[in-house]
């Protein structure tokens, strides 16, 4: 019956959100992400997001909500989601391979100062993990978002492990913190909440 699907699914969701909770290292690396992100905005600089499949979509996603609003009447907040130009990625790929997809956009599109939020349920997606490399070499600020066991990109970058290792639920769990993040994000740069948004 649904009822006891409904039921599992959403005391499966409260568990990881208890853990993520109760976990005082990922709530420091969150405000340290939130930081180095204001930082990098206060000095002229972009915030870039990446990720494949629903990462993709979940980067997206947070990326439009620094460009829109997330409650707050600004101007927009300068994102950009690497891979969204579907020709530039599909030629990338055809012409040099698939790794370098999104390190090669991230190497035209950069500013001096660049703060790089990476999504990846596993951590050890290929263009992913090139991606970071390129972007840590420019001397970008580079984050990622993975499940608990942080994959490859854990030894790149400062990484924030959701504890779980379902794609869903980890996905999910990266929704609610990128939420977080751009509502800190707009409050640390002086925004006043609107009751209209």
């Amino acid at each position: 019956m649904i009822k006891d699907i409904w039921d599992d699914s959403i005391e499966g969701l409260i568990q990881v959100l208890k853990a993520t909770r109760s976990d005082t290292g990922l709530a420091t690396l969150v405000e340290e992400l939130i930081c180095d992100a204001v930082d990098t905005l206060v000095n002229g600089g972009l915030i870039m997001f990446a990720g494949n499949g629903g990462s993709f979509a979940d980067a997206q996603h947070l990326s439009a909500e620094l460009v829109g609003t997330m409650g707050y009447r600004r101007p927009p907040i300068a994102s950009i989601l690497l891979g969204a130009n579907s020709s530039t990625l599909s030629a990338i790929a055809n012409d040099y391979a698939w790794e370098e997809c999104l390190a090669r956009e991230f190497e035209c599109l950069r500013r001096e100062r660049t703060t790089l939020i990476v999504l990846s349920t596993s951590g050890n997606s290929k263009n992913i993990l090139e991606l970071v490399r390129t972007a840590s070499g420019l001397g970008a600020s580079c984050w990622g978002l993975t499940g608990a066991q942080g994959g490859e990109l854990s030894k790149l970058c400062r990484t924030i492990k959701v504890p779980s290792g379902r794609t869903d639920r980890i996905q999910e769990i990266h929704g609610h913190l990128g939420h977080l993040i751009c509502q800190e994000i707009e409050m640390r740069l002086g925004f006043v909440r609107s009751e209209n948004v």
